[in-house]
């Protein structure tokens, strides 16, 4: 794809057009930000020197440093009122060392490192109305559909589902629910579960519910009775519609539950102690397809627990019946894991859904 760029290399223009305007071949325009794949050249060599983009509106909205052709040393973007959106290092084409990432208004939002690394939001510079945050996504085998939840208070989230076309994220209301706590969708696209709070005897009790596609509606919701009041939820479906979730009974951790006719799902299986640390809140696992693998968010007393390491998403392969905890991802401490079909790893932080590609994880999926 063919972008439009303007280059300034020590403060004199390189080219010598009114607006320096300069074509360059062999880069990606991805989520609506220019990214240079490859080498990039001017005059048939490497370029070395500073490169500015602009918004649409005339305000600067990049500033990169090149040397030999390839990423070196600093990159700002700006929003499109102007405000500094992030800044970036790089080193030999590789992002490298300290960022920070700004709100419209100028705030700090997320700082970060080589160990922190950057990530981006999945649905780009949209805004939520006033007050609205975003959580709970999954999606299907293909890419192309994900559910999600919006809210205010945090046990009465509103939920979305959203399907991708034109490269565009479209979302809706789903109607089957006015409110629940968070919600999954299958690989295929025909079955979402989702978890609610509700009062029996007085009593704040948790339900599980599934709801299946008939047609191209969606049916009605269905109770999982097996998993009533056991305050289970953060699900994950894997392509046999085997239910993963965290559960704070009968023992808190991770659990399994197979699909089983007309009771929805048979009785919880729990993981073990290997996923589900002691003393600690393991959720929010994603399961590989071959169920070898997963990933899972872990929060705990970093100062009791020490030798756990920092808290965070952590990358988990099974050997034999035992599950080992391999690494944790070099992210700063978030859940709602997933995986794309294009590779892109999901998350939540900051109150959004984010992402940074998974090939930047180090690990093997």
């Amino acid at each position: 794809m063919k972008a439009l760029i303007t280059f300034f290399l020590s403060g004199i223009f390189c080219v010598h057009f009114s607006s320096a305007q300069l074509y360059l071949q062999g880069q990606d325009l991805e989520d609506g930000e220019l990214y240079i794949i490859g080498t990039l050249t001017f005059e048939g060599e490497p370029y070395t020197g500073n490169a500015i983009a602009y918004h649409d509106n005339g305000i600067i909205k990049t500033f990169r440093e090149f040397k030999d052709g390839k990423y070196q040393g600093i990159w700002k973007e700006w929003y499109n009122n102007g405000e500094l959106k992030h800044i970036r290092n790089y080193r030999q084409d590789e992002p490298s060392g300290s960022w920070t990432t700004y709100t419209q208004t100028g705030a700090v939002l997320d700082e970060g490192d080589d160990d922190h690394l950057f990530y981006t939001p999945f649905f780009g510079d949209d805004n939520l109305d006033d007050g609205f945050e975003e959580t709970s996504p999954s999606f299907t085998s293909d890419g192309k559909t994900m559910v999600l939840a919006r809210y205010k208070e945090w046990e009465r989230k509103i939920p979305f589902i959203a399907h991708k076309e034109d490269g565009k994220w479209r979302k809706e209301r789903l109607r089957f629910v006015d409110t629940l706590y968070n919600l999954t969708i299958n690989p295929s696209g025909d079955r979402i579960v989702y978890k609610v709070f509700d009062e029996a005897g007085g009593e704040k009790v948790s339900r599980v519910f599934v709801v299946d596609m008939k047609g191209d509606q969606w049916g009605e919701p269905k109770e999982v009775l097996k998993l009533f009041n056991l305050n289970a939820g953060y699900f994950h479906i894997s392509p046999d519609n085997t239910l993963f979730f965290f559960a704070r009974s009968p023992k808190t951790g991770i659990y399994m539950s197979r699909p089983k006719g007309k009771n929805l799902y048979s009785k919880p299986r729990w993981l073990g102690e290997e996923v589900s640390l002691p003393d600690s809140d393991s959720f929010d696992v994603f399961m590989h397809p071959q169920k070898h693998k997963l990933i899972v968010s872990q929060y705990y007393d970093e100062e009791k627990y020490p030798d756990l390491g920092e808290v965070g998403l952590y990358y988990y392969e099974k050997t034999g019946k035992t599950w080992i905890r391999k690494k944790r991802l070099p992210l700063s401490y978030g859940w709602g894991p997933c995986i794309t079909a294009d590779r892109k790893f999901v998350f939540v932080r900051k109150g959004g859904i984010q992402y940074i590609s998974l090939d930047e994880l180090g690990i093997s999926w």
